[in-house]
C-alpha cells in the first residue's frame, strides 16, 4: 500500500494533476528498484515471511502488516521459483490456474503489488508453520517463503521516512515522462535531477 504522505507531497509539488493509481504504482516500482540496488548507495529495507500454501490456490498476498511492498524472491520448500511474466506462464501452461503440481514460477500482480501468483497451483496444503524465516531450522514442507521489499514507517530510522522528497520527485519525473496529455520531458528531467539530489542528501556517505 502506498504511503499517503508521499502521494500528497508529490501532488502538492507537481504542476499537473497526478493520477493517484499511477502514483501508487510508481512508489512500488521505486521501492522495488531500490531493493534491486539500482541506486547502490541507498539503503532499502527487506523482509521475509513464510506464506501457507493452499491446495489449488494460485493467488497469495504479501504480509502488508509488516510493511511488505513487492516480492523480490519466492521459494517453494527450499527451491527458488523463477520470476516469470504472464505470457511465459501461459506458454508453460495456459491452464496453470487450474493445474496442480509443484510450483516452478511466480508472477507479481501488475495492479496490486501486494499480491503474487504461483505457477502452477500447489497440489496440497502446506504443513503447519510454527517458526519464522529468522529462526527456522527446517523449511516448512509444501509452503512458500517470500523475500520482499518493505517500508517500515514505524521505525524512526527508516530510509523510507527519510526520503519523502526524493520519492515525490521520482514519482513526478515518471509521471511527466510517460506518454500522456501532460508529457513534459524537460520538467521530467528536472524532477529526476532533484530526486537524485535528495537521494544523495539522505545518504551522504555513499556520495
Amino acid at each position: 500500500m502506498a504511503n499517503a504522505t508521499i502521494t500528497t507531497l508529490a501532488g502538492a509539488i507537481a504542476t499537473v494533476t497526478l493520477d493517484a493509481t499511477q502514483s501508487d504504482t510508481y512508489q512500488d516500482e521505486i521501492i522495488r528498484e531500490l531493493a534491486r540496488l539500482s541506486m547502490p548507495w541507498v539503503l532499502v529495507q527487506t523482509g521475509a515471511s513464510f506464506v501457507a500454501a493452499v491446495r489449488g490456490q494460485a493467488v497469495y498476498s504479501l504480509p502488508t502488516a509488516d510493511g511488505a511492498r513487492t516480492a523480490l524472491m519466492i521459494c517453494f520448500d527450499d527451491k527458488q521459483l523463477a520470476h516469470a511474466r504472464y505470457d511465459e506462464a501461459m506458454f508453460f501452461d495456459d491452464a496453470w490456474r487450474d493445474s496442480q503440481a509443484r510450483p516452478v514460477a511466480f508472477l507479481n500482480d501488475t495492479i496490486n503489488r501486494a499480491q503474487f501468483a504461483v505457477v502452477p497451483t500447489p497440489p496440497a496444503d502446506g504443513a503447519a508453520i510454527a517458526l519464522t524465516p529468522l529462526d527456522f531450522t527446517t523449511w516448512p514442507d509444501g509452503n512458500l517463503t517470500v523475500i520482499y521489499a518493505k517500508s517500515d514507517t514505524a521505525f524512526a530510522g527508516s530510509s523510507y521516512n527519510d526520503t519523502y522528497l526524493a520519492m515525490a520527485f521520482e514519482i513526478i519525473a515518471r509521471e511527466l515522462g510517460r506518454d500522456s496529455d501532460h508529457t513534459d520531458p524537460e520538467a521530467a528531467a528536472l524532477a529526476k535531477t532533484l530526486a537524485n539530489v535528495f537521494w544523495r542528501l539522505s545518504f551522504p556517505e555513499g556520495s
